[in-house]
Protein backbone atom coordinates (compact mmCIF):
# COMPACT_ATOMS: atom_id res chain seq x y z
CA UNK A 1 0.00 0.00 0.00
CA UNK A 2 1.28 3.39 -0.91
CA UNK A 3 1.17 6.14 1.55
CA UNK A 4 -0.24 9.70 0.87
CA UNK A 5 2.15 12.25 0.41
CA UNK A 6 1.37 14.21 3.37
CA UNK A 7 2.06 11.03 5.59
CA UNK A 8 5.03 10.68 4.22
CA UNK A 9 6.68 13.67 4.53
CA UNK A 10 5.56 14.02 8.06
CA UNK A 11 7.59 10.92 8.98
CA UNK A 12 10.25 12.63 7.07
CA UNK A 13 9.84 15.59 8.70
CA UNK A 14 11.11 14.26 12.48
CA UNK A 15 14.33 14.43 14.55
CA UNK A 16 16.33 11.72 12.80
CA UNK A 17 13.64 11.30 9.73
CA UNK A 18 15.87 10.28 7.29
CA UNK A 19 15.97 9.97 3.08
CA UNK A 20 18.17 9.79 -0.02
CA UNK A 21 17.55 12.21 -2.54
CA UNK A 22 19.53 14.60 -5.08
CA UNK A 23 19.03 17.90 -3.44
CA UNK A 24 21.52 19.59 -5.58
CA UNK A 25 22.71 19.53 -9.28
CA UNK A 26 25.59 18.14 -8.08
CA UNK A 27 24.61 15.98 -5.94
CA UNK A 28 24.78 11.82 -6.67
CA UNK A 29 22.47 10.95 -4.35
CA UNK A 30 23.13 11.53 -0.63
CA UNK A 31 21.32 9.87 2.70
CA UNK A 32 20.18 13.11 4.29
CA UNK A 33 19.50 13.02 7.96
CA UNK A 34 17.31 16.10 10.09
CA UNK A 35 18.48 17.49 12.93
CA UNK A 36 15.74 19.75 14.09
CA UNK A 37 13.86 18.92 16.98
CA UNK A 38 10.69 20.34 15.80
CA UNK A 39 11.30 20.68 11.86
CA UNK A 40 7.68 21.01 10.52
CA UNK A 41 7.61 23.95 12.51
CA UNK A 42 11.10 25.56 12.82
CA UNK A 43 11.98 28.45 9.74
CA UNK A 44 14.87 26.28 9.03
CA UNK A 45 15.54 22.32 8.18
CA UNK A 46 19.13 21.48 9.46
CA UNK A 47 20.58 18.53 7.46
CA UNK A 48 23.25 16.12 8.00
CA UNK A 49 24.44 13.68 5.27
CA UNK A 50 27.01 11.07 5.96
CA UNK A 51 29.97 10.10 3.97
CA UNK A 52 32.66 6.86 3.54
CA UNK A 53 35.09 9.98 2.64
CA UNK A 54 36.66 9.84 5.92
CA UNK A 55 39.81 11.53 5.07
CA UNK A 56 38.23 14.66 3.70
CA UNK A 57 36.56 15.18 7.84
CA UNK A 58 39.82 15.40 9.54
CA UNK A 59 40.50 18.87 9.14
CA UNK A 60 36.94 19.77 11.21
CA UNK A 61 37.97 22.44 13.61
CA UNK A 62 36.36 20.45 16.13
CA UNK A 63 37.63 16.98 15.19
CA UNK A 64 36.46 13.55 16.69
CA UNK A 65 34.25 15.32 18.44
CA UNK A 66 31.78 15.88 15.93
CA UNK A 67 31.94 13.03 14.02
CA UNK A 68 29.57 9.95 14.56
CA UNK A 69 30.96 6.58 12.65
CA UNK A 70 28.37 4.68 11.95
CA UNK A 71 28.50 1.03 10.49
CA UNK A 72 25.70 -0.63 8.30
CA UNK A 73 24.75 -2.46 11.81
CA UNK A 74 24.33 0.42 13.58
CA UNK A 75 22.08 2.05 10.43
CA UNK A 76 21.09 -0.91 8.32
CA UNK A 77 20.36 1.07 4.89
CA UNK A 78 24.29 1.89 4.78
CA UNK A 79 26.33 -0.55 2.95
CA UNK A 80 29.55 0.67 4.35
CA UNK A 81 31.23 2.26 7.10
CA UNK A 82 29.96 6.20 7.16
CA UNK A 83 30.40 9.14 9.12
CA UNK A 84 27.95 11.97 10.14
CA UNK A 85 29.83 15.19 10.35
CA UNK A 86 27.79 17.53 13.20
CA UNK A 87 30.21 20.13 12.87
CA UNK A 88 28.83 21.43 9.58
CA UNK A 89 25.28 20.93 8.66
CA UNK A 90 23.05 22.30 5.90
CA UNK A 91 21.14 24.70 6.78
CA UNK A 92 17.45 24.73 4.32
CA UNK A 93 16.00 28.46 4.86
CA UNK A 94 12.40 29.08 4.14
CA UNK A 95 12.83 28.89 0.20
CA UNK A 96 15.06 25.79 0.42
CA UNK A 97 12.88 24.41 2.94
CA UNK A 98 10.00 24.80 0.58
CA UNK A 99 12.18 23.28 -1.87
CA UNK A 100 12.57 20.31 -0.29
CA UNK A 101 9.13 19.82 0.66
CA UNK A 102 8.03 19.83 -3.18
CA UNK A 103 11.18 17.24 -3.52
CA UNK A 104 9.42 15.04 -0.95
CA UNK A 105 5.67 15.41 -2.96
CA UNK A 106 7.47 14.41 -5.97
CA UNK A 107 8.99 11.05 -5.13
CA UNK A 108 12.14 11.99 -6.12
CA UNK A 109 13.31 10.76 -3.35
CA UNK A 110 13.80 7.32 -0.94
CA UNK A 111 12.28 7.26 2.24
CA UNK A 112 14.72 5.71 5.01
CA UNK A 113 13.73 4.49 8.51
CA UNK A 114 14.52 6.87 10.83
CA UNK A 115 17.90 6.97 12.83
CA UNK A 116 17.58 4.92 16.13
CA UNK A 117 17.36 7.05 19.26
CA UNK A 118 20.86 6.05 20.55
CA UNK A 119 22.58 7.79 17.06
CA UNK A 120 20.08 10.78 17.61
CA UNK A 121 21.59 11.09 21.09
CA UNK A 122 25.13 11.12 19.57
CA UNK A 123 24.36 13.59 17.11
CA UNK A 124 23.32 15.99 19.98
CA UNK A 125 26.33 15.74 22.00
CA UNK A 126 28.07 16.39 19.14
CA UNK A 127 26.14 19.23 18.21
CA UNK A 128 26.52 20.00 21.55
CA UNK A 129 30.76 20.35 21.34
CA UNK A 130 30.77 22.06 18.12
CA UNK A 131 32.53 25.39 17.92
CA UNK A 132 31.02 26.50 14.59
CA UNK A 133 27.73 25.79 14.91
CA UNK A 134 25.41 29.72 16.37
CA UNK A 135 24.11 28.65 19.43
CA UNK A 136 20.67 29.80 18.05
CA UNK A 137 20.92 27.08 15.61
CA UNK A 138 22.17 24.58 18.16
CA UNK A 139 19.09 25.55 19.89
CA UNK A 140 16.98 23.78 17.39
CA UNK A 141 18.38 20.87 17.40
CA UNK A 142 18.88 20.29 21.62
CA UNK A 143 15.97 22.15 22.03
CA UNK A 144 15.55 25.30 24.77
CA UNK A 145 16.20 23.14 27.64
CA UNK A 146 19.60 21.64 26.94
CA UNK A 147 22.88 23.38 27.18
CA UNK A 148 23.91 25.31 24.02
CA UNK A 149 28.08 26.07 24.57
Amino acid sequence: MDLPDDIKIQGVLVQGGAFKAKLDKDDYGRFYFILNKNPQDDIFIILSTSTTAFDLHRSCPDGDDVHISLTPDDYPPFYKNCLICCGTPKLLRKEQKNNLLMKLKSDKYELLPPLPPVIIEKIKIAISKSSTIPPAIKKLVLGPEENHS
